[in-house]
């Protein structure tokens, strides 16, 4: 691990009584460090995916019991709670980037402190947590180092996650939108995209970025008219 820091002493310093410590291995895994070194079965998507439900599982139930606001609010509360910037401002609060494995491309562009590679890796380590210790230890964790960030959003002062906006906002109106992958260029290591945004099959914003969702979350800011 990087300056020799080893995921043990990490999770000791966190004070998690792990049980299968592989998993945490597993989840500091970027993709880029796997396709370098092909001997390795795994790399962190797979917890990604399992983390990113276990926090909307988290948030969703803290909004719900300690919230008395519609479902509409709660929507937005808990978009602004789990959006790109909010996780990698845990990721970097936890330190997760000093653990990550990267590829020599993605750490030369910058990945270890890129939001969308420090969000999906605090997803990948909720994730391997709630695999190793289960549901109760994530939350607890999640809500004893997250506490003061969940009342700063609760009080207007969070990231703006404006795909979730609009995703709310077109379904009061009853309308759909998606998203289409218009261009990418660069180099393998800085890949740049433009995501266009087509609500009701007419693409009304298109929006740049280094990764597939921050495109998507520029052409969403676009169409509600924050500009680029």
């Amino acid at each position: 691990m990087k300056k020799g820091v080893t995921v043990k002493k990490y999770l000791e310093h966190l004070k998690i009584n792990y049980r299968d410590i592989d998993l945490y291995n597993v989840s500091m895994i970027h993709p880029s460090y796997q396709n370098e070194h092909p001997e390795l079965p795994f790399n962190n998507q797979r917890f990604e995916f399992l983390g990113d439900a276990v926090l909307d599982l988290i948030v969703s139930e803290y909004l719900f019991l300690h919230l008395k606001e519609r479902e509409g609010e709660l929507s937005r509360l808990r978009a602004a709670m789990v959006n790109e910037g909010a996780l990698a401002k845990m990721a970097r609060k936890l330190k997760i980037q000093d653990h990550l494995l990267l590829g020599r491309g993605e750490e030369g562009s910058g990945g270890r402190k890129r939001n969308s590679t420090l969000s999906d890796a605090f997803e990948a380590f909720m994730g391997a947590l709630f695999m190793d210790l289960g549901l109760d230890a994530a939350r607890e964790f999640f809500l004893h180092w997250f506490q003061e960030d969940i009342d700063l959003i609760r009080q207007g002062n969070g990231y703006v996650d404006y795909k979730s906006l609009l995703q709310i906002q077109a379904q009061k109106e009853g309308r759909s939108i998606r998203y289409e992958l218009m261009e990418s260029y660069g180099p393998p290591h800085d890949r740049r995209f433009i995501m266009g945004l087509y609500l009701d099959g007419q693409c009304v914003a298109q929006g740049e970025g280094k990764s597939k969702r921050e495109a998507q979350r520029q052409a969403a800011k676009e169409a509600l008219g924050e500009g680029a």
